[in-house]
């Protein structure tokens, strides 16, 4: 018995760590080719919260200078103006093309891009 729980508990710990690097390595595909061109249009496939963008392609966008009310958070409930805020931002930017200008840091601890992101020049 003692020789099955430790095959399961080895099966069940290889899962997990394959997950883990299989998502490691996406994240890291997705985000490591992004080329950080202020020259070009990029289009806001959709509104993650009021503060956070996901641009056609799959990258993550941080908006630097703006600080909402988070509404994704998994262990609280969705904070006073979060959803509103995110309907502002949504109406701003969402399935529209729009320029990213970047500061000295390039990338938060979430491996999201930081930029300021201007719409209309």
């Amino acid at each position: 018995m003692r020789g099955r729980l430790r095959g399961g508990f080895r099966f069940v710990a290889a899962a997990v760590v394959c997950s883990v690097a299989f998502r490691f390595v996406q994240l890291l595909s997705d985000t490591d080719r992004f080329s950080f061109d202020a020259s070009r249009l990029y289009r806001v496939e959709r509104v993650v919260d009021g503060d956070t963008l996901l641009l056609a392609g799959g990258t993550r966008i941080r908006l630097l200078g703006v600080d909402t009310p988070e509404t994704k958070h998994p262990d609280r409930p969705p904070e006073p103006l979060g959803f509103e805020a995110a309907a502002f931002t949504r109406s701003h930017v969402e399935n529209r093309y729009v320029k990213l200008r970047f500061d000295r840091e390039r990338r938060d601890r979430y491996r999201r891009v930081l930029a300021y992101v201007y719409r209309d020049n």
